[in-house]
């Protein structure tokens, strides 16, 4: 006579064993390579303050200061502070080693203006001969002869 209890041990402990047969084994950190991701060399802030003249009582200089955060997911802060200038944007970068642009996805916490759209290439940063090279796009300086491209901003990488 077949006793019951005994067949329902043994499938489970076959199912068991077939269950653990299935999982493929894990694999040691050491057999895994590290993917080489351009982009992480842009993680850190950045700085710019453009200098705009005196003001009218000629006691202090008129100012911008230009700032960006690029965060390890490729997300960036922009706030420009300063004469007549209050702006919070964010922006997606996308890029290389060699250049990154940042391109406007929103607006965030208090602006005087709102004048761009989304998709609109903010600048784009790009490492030329060692000096890091700013090239404007729709986020443009107040000065008109600020507008070539040249060294603005200053970086805190890494």
């Amino acid at each position: 006579m077949f006793d019951h209890r005994r067949i329902g041990a043994c499938l489970a402990l076959v199912a068991l064993c077939l269950g653990g047969c299935a999982t493929p084994p894990s694999l040691s950190t050491a057999s895994v390579e590290p993917v080489n991701d351009p982009l992480s060399g842009w993680v850190g802030d950045y700085d710019y303050q453009e200098l705009l003249g005196s003001t009218e009582d000629e006691q202090a200089e008129s100012t911008v200061d230009y700032h960006i955060t690029i965060t390890s997911g490729y997300v960036a802060t922009v706030s420009l502070n300063g004469f007549q200038t209050m702006a919070n944007l964010l922006a997606s970068v996308n890029g290389d080693a060699n250049s990154v642009t940042l391109v406007f996805t929103g607006y965030t916490g208090d602006n005087l203006w709102q004048p761009y759209t989304v998709g609109d290439e903010l600048l784009t940063l790009a490492w030329q001969d060692g000096s890091l090279v700013t090239t404007w796009g729709a986020l443009k300086p107040q000065l008109e002869q600020d507008l070539a491209p040249g060294q603005y901003f200053q970086g805190d990488v890494g």
